[in-house]
């Protein structure tokens, strides 16, 4: 009498699952991200206010993170420019990049420069976060599109307080781009940029690094086209990354951080 044993797909069940309990995501060894939990703080959030709505509960601690960080940047920028720049030497020093730039253009680096801006400005850097973040929700890793977007929204929210609350002129030398005086801190265009770098590093190491130069070049532009001082450039970089850092803390496991489309 033959007997039939069980398939053992519907019997057997991973560790730390129970029974009947629905199953993560798989996970493609090529996208190894976003099935599993969240960190642990915010999954205590999960399990307490939002097991019915967790998107709810990422939204609420987005809203907290930027409050956070908008008051940080607000605070420095405040004390960057009635404190830190009170002091001569340190004023001399950080208003001498735009001077030194603009008495020595060429029609080259000018060429340069405006291409430079241009990549870490609108259209073009919201229509790469925005390929980005499709890409992610076509392969269905919705934390993936998640977090790229949450990114962008984080940064663009903190930039545009933080730049109408600190009033700073923009460097006294004839400008190349036609921006708003009173705000040249921090810079979008690299806090912008950063921030996306930030999104591509945790995805690869190996691209964050490859886009370093051209980060780097915005960076060089907003100095040469006498957007910004050197302070501006600095406090928004680490600005990008923190909205990165921010929203990684969030959204992503921390063995997934520097792998979310693939290892390495």
């Amino acid at each position: 009498m033959s007997t039939t044993s069980a398939s053992p797909s519907r019997l057997e069940r991973s560790p730390g699952r129970a029974l009947g309990e629905p199953a993560h995501e798989p996970t493609d060894e090529r996208y190894p991200v976003l099935a599993s939990a969240p960190p642990a703080r915010v999954q205590a959030l999960l399990d307490r206010y939002g097991p019915r709505r967790p998107a709810a509960v990422f939204a609420v601690v987005l809203v907290a993170g930027y409050l956070l960080l908008a008051a940080a940047t607000i605070a420095v920028g405040l004390l960057l420019v009635h404190v830190v720049l009170s002091v001569p030497g340190i004023r001399s020093a950080d208003e001498e990049l735009p001077h030194a730039f603009a008495a020595h253009r060429t029609d080259l680096f000018d060429g340069l420069s405006l291409a430079g801006s241009l990549v870490g400005d609108i259209p073009l850097l919201p229509l790469l976060v925005a390929i980005a973040a499709v890409l992610a929700a076509w392969h269905r890793r919705w934390r993936v599109a998640a977090f790229i977007v949450a990114v962008g929204l984080l940064e663009l929210a903190t930039y545009r307080v933080a730049s109408l609350l600190v009033h700073r002129d923009r460097p006294d030398v004839p400008h190349l781009d036609d921006l708003p005086l009173a705000q040249s801190y921090p810079s979008g265009h690299v806090a912008a940029s950063m921030a996306f770098f930030g999104v591509l590093f945790t995805a690869s190491w190996r691209i964050g690094l490859a886009c370093l130069p051209i980060v780097a070049l915005i960076g060089f532009s907003r100095l040469y086209l006498a957007a910004h001082y050197l302070s501006d450039v600095v406090c928004a970089a680490v600005l990008g990354i923190l909205c990165a850092a921010v929203v990684s803390r969030m959204l992503l496991q921390e063995e997934h951080r520097t792998s979310m489309w693939r290892r390495g």
